[in-house]
């Protein structure tokens, strides 16, 4: 009977079947990176209980016209939750780089005639398209040097230089105060900032940006996914859909807040 009934109501039937699929690598998803210690507990056993009540609600609404509402903010959510993990993991790729170069910076500024940590700063600022500074570092760390020892180095350093030619501004400012430094400056001549690591590191976002993307995404798919949900079952009765609209937002607050989402 059940089977017949879902049948007649096409978009539940249809809504029902296909839910399982976004749900199943919601799930998958979350619990890769709750082992990977990306996500705490507490977060990650709440979004696989939100993606099991929306299994629930999608195969047994209250309304016919809640499933297929379900079934399409579970894909929209889905869709915007990768190129936001994707971001999250380039910003920690990058969080690994800014502290190889500032560890290299702090070799150099110790000891000025480390060959090796100028290389390895230059080569990082190459990579994030300081052109100018990665020349200037590279030709004082390889100024005299042996063609015969350091020939792979040389090369590159060649390279470095047509694509200069071709960069219409190879040395940037100082982020902090504007002044443009001699190319391979360590600190800014007028306000001390670091400006080798400032150009590479930007103005970025403070604290775990992973986390606070992910609690970002979160508050989204509870807005999308909880607010159909409480005019499906509360839509008749005013009073009890506004205070479970407000329960969404206080909801969506503490998970904000608990995600240092506005932490800056």
């Amino acid at each position: 009977m059940f089977l017949t009934e879902a049948i007649n109501r096409w978009g539940v039937f249809v809504s029902g079947c296909l839910i399982w699929i976004p749900i199943a690598v919601w799930i998958l998803a979350i619990i890769h990176m709750w082992v990977g210690g990306d996500i705490e507990s507490p977060f990650a056993v709440s979004a696989i209980l939100v993606g099991i009540a929306i299994i629930v609600f999608t195969v047994r609404p209250p309304v016919d016209w809640l499933s297929p509402v379900l079934f399409g903010a579970t894909i929209v959510t889905m869709v915007m939750f990768w190129p936001i993990r994707r971001l999250a993991l380039e910003h920690e790729l990058k969080e690994i780089d800014v502290d190889r170069l500032e560890r290299a910076l702090d070799a150099c500024e110790a000891r000025p005639d480390n060959a090796a940590s100028k290389l390895a700063a230059a080569e990082m600022l190459f990579k994030y398209g300081q052109l100018g500074h990665a020349i200037a570092m590279a030709d004082t760390a390889l100024a005299g040097a042996n063609p015969a020892h350091f020939r792979k180095e040389l090369a590159a350093l060649a390279q470095w230089r047509a694509v200069a030619q071709r960069a219409a501004s190879p040395v940037s400012a100082c982020i902090q105060c504007g002044l443009t430094n001699p190319a391979g400056t360590i600190r800014c001549s007028r306000c001390e900032a670091p400006v080798l690591l400032d150009s590479v590191r930007g103005r970025v976002v403070k604290g775990n940006l992973m986390r606070k993307l992910i609690t970002a995404w979160a508050v989204g798919t509870l807005v999308v996914v909880g607010v159909p949900t409480v005019f499906a079952y509360l839509g008749k009765q005013p009073i009890l859909a506004a205070l479970g609209i407000l329960g969404i937002a206080g909801a969506a607050i503490v998970i904000g807040i608990r995600g240092r989402v506005l932490e800056t």
